[in-house]
């Protein structure tokens, strides 16, 4: 008999009483078949990893072992100890790159032992957003929206009824100088004739031909951003059609230091993943890297 696995929805990283843990676990037999996407369901998905997970084991599942969507840039997102053995997916697949996994061990998978591919379909990330609650969500539209220290937002777009010829402005900020903002991808409308998506260095009322600015598409490979220098960043959307409601991000306000760790982090790495006293055997793939 199979259970359907589970799932941890994304929840903002900072603000909980207390810090969810997840140890000496055993999952066996888990997944069933999603009949809108047409797959099996992973035993252990996690949409938005901050977590540290240890003692771990997933065998047997009819899907992926271990499935990760997002992860915070800024928190540990260690497994360790952990065993994958059997899994007719692969043992453990992540789609971000922020992790940190140790003393474990992924046997006889039929896919992949590990796999890091950040393919995102368009299904996967609408069913992150579903799984959102009401309360942890902020609605992108012209507005300000200011972060608290050390914390963090999900900012959600709603899909529009009829085409419209419309710029948005949604301007962030922080209280504090010496904290800054960072903000991370989750969705966007590939059609960017239709959805323009432009993130300015700047408030809305300094924004100049020559402000720093990035933009979607172009400049994914720069993401995360933090803002340089300020307190503000100006997310800035121009529809030019019906608006897809696709457009998510993840905004994050924290002090200068974890904002420099950061920077040399994605600077000076492919992508933030170490393994120690790792190993897989069993199968042909073991470690499978895509970049996209």
């Amino acid at each position: 008999m199979f259970v359907s696995g589970i799932t941890i929805p994304a929840i903002p990283t900072y603000g909980q009483i207390y810090d969810t843990q997840i140890k000496h676990v055993i999952i066996q037999k888990a997944g069933q078949l999603d009949y809108q996407a047409m797959t099996f369901t992973p035993a252990l998905r996690i949409d938005y990893n901050f977590y540290k997970i240890t003692a771990l084991q997933v065998t047997d599942s009819v899907s992926d072992g271990v499935n990760i969507k997002y992860a915070n840039p800024f928190t540990e997102n260690l497994f360790e100890k952990c065993h994958f053995v059997r899994n007719l997916g692969n043992g453990f697949l992540t789609r971000s790159p922020f992790l940190k996994i140790s003393e474990s061990t992924m046997n006889d998978n039929q896919k992949g032992g590990f796999v890091y591919d950040p393919f995102f379909t368009e299904y996967e990330a609408l069913s992150v957003r579903n799984f959102l609650h009401q309360t942890r969500m902020e609605y992108f539209d012209t507005r300000n929206l200011q972060l608290g220290d050390n914390s963090m937002a999900f900012i959600i777009s709603k899909p529009g009824i009829q085409a419209e010829n419309k710029t948005y402005t949604m301007q962030l900020s922080v209280a504090r100088s010496d904290y800054r903002i960072t903000l991370q991808i989750l969705d966007y409308n590939p059609l960017t004739s239709v959805e323009k998506v432009t993130i300015y260095n700047s408030n809305r009322a300094g924004i100049s031909p020559t402000t720093r600015k990035w933009q979607i598409e172009e400049d994914l490979v720069d993401f995360p951003i933090t803002s340089e220098g300020q307190v503000y960043l100006t997310i800035e959307l121009v529809v030019r059609g019906v608006r897809s409601g696709r457009l998510a991000f993840a905004a994050h306000s924290s002090k200068l230091y974890l904002w420099y760790s950061l920077q040399v982090t994605t600077n000076y790495t492919l992508f933030d993943f170490y393994s120690r006293n790792f190993a897989t055997v069993g199968k042909s793939h073991l470690i499978i890297i895509r970049l996209c």
